[in-house]
């Protein structure tokens, strides 16, 4: 049996298990606007060929890793090592963004010291609208 991290086992991404992965992290995510998708995941998470590793990897190297914790937190689909895992990257991945803000706050005091109008647009700006408070 592997202990380590589950996004560092390697399944055979032509294996039915991670087709299942792959399926599965698209309704997680796709749940946040369409809630039938969190029913159509629970029934997919229910199946025995879903290779969670894959799921962890896939998320990992997709960069979504902090959005389907958001997805599958208290939902009671995933296993707690694999929720363990996404919610040690969500902690990671909000610390990495407070950082980011307070530098992109100190930068637009400065500038606005310096007399340089400033308007925040794109990523930043719509932090709040897509992520909200996690």
């Amino acid at each position: 049996m592997n202990d380590g991290p589950l996004s560092n086992r390697v399944p055979d991404p032509d294996s039915t298990g991670e087709q299942l992965a792959r399926d599965l992290l698209i309704l997680f995510l796709r749940a946040r606007w369409q809630p039938d998708a969190l029913s159509d995941a629970r029934a997919l998470a229910k199946n025995a060929d879903v290779c969670w590793g894959g799921l962890a990897r896939i998320a990992q190297e997709e960069n979504v890793a902090p959005l389907l914790y958001r997805a599958v937190r208290d939902q009671r689909v995933a296993p707690s090592q694999l929720e363990q895992e996404l919610q040690q990257a969500h902690a990671a991945s909000w610390q990495q963004g407070m950082v980011m803000m307070a530098q992109l706050e100190a930068l637009l005091r400065g500038l606005n010291a310096v007399g340089v109008p400033a308007i925040v647009l794109k990523g930043a700006a719509l932090i709040e609208t897509l992520y909200g408070q996690a």
